[in-house]
């Protein structure tokens, strides 16, 4: 192969293997997260923080203007879905209890059962619709 022919096979060649990487990459990150989620509610349960009550835990920052959507999100659920309450948690003030929970960046919301058994966690900016379905389930049990 010559000149342009060997250029278009580099490209070619070179494309492909950017795909392949960005797939493998994204299949790698999914699975890394599952396996975040699943080790953040196979821990231990904290009776102390829920106090008997289904717990929303929702981890923020002092400069997260995520979190303070979260906020109103979760004052929204509240409106649709009672028996629950929400406990803030300063993530960098109370590191120990963000490791815990997997909690690398915030927003994160963690859901607690009256036992105090984390069922839920959600990286990020909750959805309204995913809290609901997931407090719904807790909270009627």
């Amino acid at each position: 192969m010559t000149g342009p022919v060997l250029d278009l096979a580099l490209r070619v060649g070179v494309v492909g293997a950017v795909a392949v990487g960005v797939v493998a990459g994204r299949a790698g990150l999914a699975t890394w997260r599952d396996w975040r989620r699943r080790r953040a509610i196979a821990g231990a349960p904290l009776p102390g923080l829920a106090g008997g009550q289904t717990t929303v835990l929702l981890f923020t920052g002092s400069l997260c203007t995520d979190c303070t959507r979260q906020k109103e999100i979760l004052q929204d659920v509240g409106r649709q879905v009672g028996g629950w309450r929400v406990h803030e948690v300063q993530a960098a003030r109370e590191q120990p209890l963000a490791a815990r929970f997997g909690v690398e960046s915030v927003p994160a919301t963690v859901l607690l059962d009256r036992e105090g058994h984390s069922v839920a966690v959600n990286y990020g900016l909750a959805e309204a619709a995913v809290l609901l379905g997931q407090l719904r389930l807790v909270v009627a049990a």
